[in-house]
């Protein structure tokens, strides 16, 4: 318990560390092309590998786990013998369903930061790969 306790420690202040240099390392926000800018080296590794990569790389390590959880239900499904074990069984596949949807949502809202918007020509698409997009995230994972 202590180890969990002391790696979730160190990667949040491996994620938080950069903030402190804020004279060589910062990120702002840009309000005539409405996005984040991430103007030095440090910026760019803040956005890309930080932001980006760290949240897919945990979102696709959360589908493994829900792929094994997928196994674990077909077979929990196969022994069920009683009213009150069918019913749990699908409450419990109630909340795998929301858990899946949300990983894919997360990953589908940084895809669409990160990849999409900086391919929009003009002002509105901005907007509706970031604001509508991260709004329908919300408003979609309840």
């Amino acid at each position: 318990m202590i180890v969990t306790f002391s790696i979730f420690w160190i990667l949040g202040l491996a994620h938080a560390s950069p903030e402190f240099f804020d004279d060589v390392c910062y990120v702002f926000f840009d309000g005539n092309s409405m996005l984040w800018t991430l103007p030095t080296h440090c910026g760019e590794i803040l956005g890309y590998y930080i932001d980006f990569l760290y949240g897919c790389s945990l979102m696709l390590f959360i589908f493994c786990i829900d792929i094994i959880t997928v196994i674990f239900l077909r077979r929990a499904r196969n022994r069920i013998k009683t009213a009150n074990d069918r019913i749990r069984l699908g409450r419990d596949i109630g909340y795998f369903a929301q858990t899946f949807a949300t990983t894919w949502l997360v990953i589908g809202m940084d895809v669409s930061y990160y990849v999409i918007t900086p391919m929009m020509p003009e002002k509105w698409g901005y907007y509706f790969t970031t604001t509508i997009v991260w709004d329908l995230f919300h408003a979609l994972d309840g």
